[in-house]
Parts: structure tokens; sequence; C-alpha cells
């Protein structure tokens, strides 16, 4: 039985504003994979920033990447892209947290299953499609003063 309670943020300066910036927080990209009909998978990577705090879980995520796969690798067989837009949205978070003054530790909290996270908005996280991957996006984060 888990007696968290998840407490979801739809912007980033939400979520900032909820944190104890001289705590850790966890930082990852986890993949979460959805077998369907005749064996295709729909895996999906999302960008998590989560600290615990006073028995609350608060998170925000957003999806990186999203692609169909069978028996364990991507349809379109580009783990090379794949991969990218996981790190560069890894890479993002850093550049947007280091000036902030947080500290990142790679982790993630494990969701029970029955449990469905919703998805928020990181205005620092921003897709270059000629590049193929996540940059990071300089944003006023209305910070803790």
């Amino acid at each position: 039985m888990n007696d968290n309670i998840f407490v979801g943020f739809g912007t980033a300066q939400a979520w900032l504003s909820s944190i104890d910036p001289e705590r850790p927080v966890n930082m990852g990209c986890p993949r979460r994979v959805e077998i369907g009909k005749m064996g295709i998978g729909l895996v999906t990577t999302e960008l998590v920033l989560s600290q615990f705090k006073d028995g609350e879980v608060l998170y925000l995520l957003r999806v990186v990447d999203r692609y169909q796969s069978f028996d364990g690798e991507a349809v379109d067989r580009d783990d090379e892209k794949h991969s990218r837009r996981q790190e560069s949205a890894l890479e993002a978070a850093r550049a947007w947290a280091k000036p902030l003054g947080l500290q990142l530790r790679e982790a993630v909290v494990n969701v029970p299953k029955d449990i469905r996270l919703m998805e928020g908005e990181m205005e620092f996280l921003q897709f270059d499609k000629s590049l193929d991957k996540y940059i990071y996006r300089e944003v006023d984060n209305g910070t803790h003063d």
C-alpha cells in the first residue's frame, strides 16, 4: 500500500514555488511500455522532476518521446533518435536547474501502477525540429526570493 499523495503541477513555475530549493530534486526519464494488440507496444519516455515533501510527491512531468515498438525494438529502428531525445531533455533540465541552485540527483519515484500522472508544461524545454532534440530555453522562473 502506498500512502504517498502524488501532486502534479501544470507548469515549471508552479512546481518551483512549491518545492524546497534546499532539498534534492529527483530527475529522470523513465520509459513506460504499454503492450497492445498483436504485441505492438507504445513506448512513452517522460522527463520527471520530483521532490518528496511532507508526505507528498511533488512532481512535474513532460512526455519527451513516444514511439511504437515490436518485440522490444523501436518499429522505426532508430534507437539513436530516441536516445538523443531523452538525453537532450535531461541536458536541458540540468541547464535550467543549475542557475536556480537546485541539487539534482538522477532518480525517479516508483509510481504505483494504478496511478496515472498528469503531464505539465516545462517552459524551459523546447524541441528543435531541425536538430531532432530538445534544447534549453531561458525563461523567467519567478524563483524563490
